[in-house]
């Protein structure tokens, strides 16, 4: 493990960095056929703890929106840290739902995030019908994985991350004063009273 797991308030999202095991080297040139391989990439995992603890092992309507909107969250923060690193290094991130890659022509073998965690960062899985799922320590099954690969060094990598935390953080700061700034004006704009003539007979 090069970076330990780190919570990102920003984001609401804990990631690490990875290097790839070697046994995985065959695995990734199935999962992206296309890339050139100089060296095994780095991993980035990631999970987003579910919102007022929902189980995503369950089924239901508010199970199936909180999976989508987790989906469009992780989304957004991969293909961000994506932008920050692309004018050097190549990256790509694994859909979810579908285990292929998202920017890259997928190959023959999907990626598989329980045997991924596993692998990297030993955690529990448990056993729900046929079905494995990730245990977090932290969360367990009440969180959404989902993880980035990128050839980029550990040293840009953690470059990228940084600016994406602050540049993220200032912009949230300038949403809630421009917010702050909209409910002081509406707040103090003065109430005018016009009287209403009555009309001659």
């Amino acid at each position: 493990m090069l970076q330990a797991p780190v919570f990102s308030k920003t984001f609401a999202l804990e990631y690490s960095v990875h290097e790839c095991p070697k046994l995985f080297g065959q695995y990734f040139s199935q999962i992206f056929p296309e890339v050139s391989w100089s060296k095994l990439p780095l991993i980035i995992p990631s999970f987003q703890p579910t919102c007022h603890g929902i189980d995503l092992v369950g089924t239901g309507p508010d199970i199936e929106d909180e999976k989508e909107r987790l989906l469009i969250q992780f989304y957004s923060w991969a293909n961000e840290l994506i932008e920050e690193l692309a004018p050097v290094d190549w990256a790509d991130f694994i859909d979810p739902c579908s285990g292929y890659p998202v920017h890259s022509r997928s190959g023959s073998m999907a990626y598989n995030e329980v045997e991924g965690c596993q692998r990297l960062l030993r955690y529990n899985v448990s056993q729900v019908g046929e079905c494995e799922v990730i245990n977090h320590p932290r969360w367990g099954t009440n969180c959404y994985p989902g993880t980035l690969v990128t050839t980029a060094p550990l040293e840009r990598v953690v470059e990228a991350l940084g600016r994406l935390e602050r540049s993220a953080a200032v912009a949230d700061a300038l949403e809630r004063e421009r917010t702050e700034q909209q409910t002081t004006a509406t707040l103090t704009v003065p109430y005018s009273f016009q009287p209403v003539t009555p009309q001659q007979s």
